[in-house]
Parts: structure tokens; C-alpha cells; sequence
């Protein structure tokens, strides 16, 4: 939806080359393998600043949810896009999502997250803006403050046993 959008597919550095091939020719059948690339990391287990200075926004893995790669790009000012699944796996997205503060990029849908992901890279200016203010919002949240994570826990935890003993049902 985004002219010269491109696929950057990072951490596969231990894909084999067949699944390489059938992503670019899953790609090739609707005429976009050109716009397919892989990044090449020389260290999976660390976070790698030039992988997040290559792309605009981080569309998480389904059906299973990233994690840590998650946290680490909306440190780096990336945004991120979590499609909700309906195991337990794919909602760890939606979950990181909600605990950083932004439940907007929780998609329902695939459409609705190629919807988003051409709304948040067709508008430059605004995704600059988005990434220069990312880290600062998110450092905020309870996501990457365990302390207020902590407490807003023990505050839901005892909001359902007051419940619970009060014969309400928490939920």
C-alpha cells in the first residue's frame, strides 16, 4: 500500500535457505520479491541498533508473539504491530502492547495490521515524531517500570479478592 515499502526480515541467521526461498516466493507471486531483503545478524542474542535503524515499524511474529524483540524495538523508538491471536502464544504482543501504553497498535485482524502499518509509514513527519518521543513514553510505562507494574498487580489482586469475598465476580 506504501510505494517502495520494503520487507526487512531480521533474526535469520539460522533459517535454512528453503525457508528463505519460500518467503521470497510467496512474495514473487504477487510481484513484490524485489522488496524482500534479510538482515543479517552477526549476534542473535543481543539487540542490534542498525537492524531498528532500518525499519519503520516492527510487525510481530504470528501466530506466535515475540517478546523480547518487541521491547527492545519500542526502546529503539520503532513502533510495533501485534496481531491478537486466540491462543495464549499470540497474545503476548497485545499484552507488551497494553503494559508500554499503546493499545492502539493491537490489530484484530491482518487487514487491520496492514491497514496500520501503511497508515504509520505513509505519513513520515508523523512517524518521525512517533520514533524521536517513543522511548520517553514507553520508559513511563509499566512495561519498563517494574516497580509501578508491581503495584498496579497488587491493586487488581486485591481489587478481585475484596470481590471474591464480597460474593462479586471480578470479571
Amino acid at each position: 500500500a506504501v510505494a517502495d515499502s520494503r520487507l526487512l526480515l531480521g533474526n535469520v541467521r539460522h533459517l535454512c535457505p528453503a525457508a528463505r526461498n519460500q518467503a521470497v516466493e510467496l512474495l514473487a507471486n504477487h510481484g513484490i520479491a524485489n522488496r524482500v531483503k534479510f538482515f543479517e545478524d552477526e549476534d542473535e542474542h543481543r539487540a542490534n541498533p542498525e537492524f531498528y535503524k532500518h525499519i519503520d515499524v516492527l510487525l510481530d511474529t504470528t501466530p506466535v508473539s515475540g517478546t523480547v524483540n518487541l521491547c527492545e524495538a519500542l526502546w529503539m523508538g520503532v513502533p510495533v504491530l501485534s496481531l491478537k491471536g486466540g491462543r495464549r502464544s499470540a497474545q503476548f504482543g497485545a499484552s507488551i502492547l497494553q503494559g508500554a501504553g499503546k493499545p492502539e497498535w493491537i490489530c484484530q485482524t491482518p487487514d487491520q495490521m496492514a491497514e496500520k502499518a501503511a497508515s504509520l509509514t505513509g505519513d513520515l513527519d508523523k512517524l518521525g515524531e512517533i520514533r524521536s518521543s517513543l522511548r520517553s513514553q514507553v520508559q513511563g510505562s509499566a512495561l519498563f517500570n517494574p516497580k509501578a507494574h508491581a503495584i498496579a498487580m497488587e491493586k487488581a489482586l486485591s481489587q478481585a479478592l475484596e470481590m471474591k469475598r464480597g460474593g462479586g465476580n471480578p470479571g
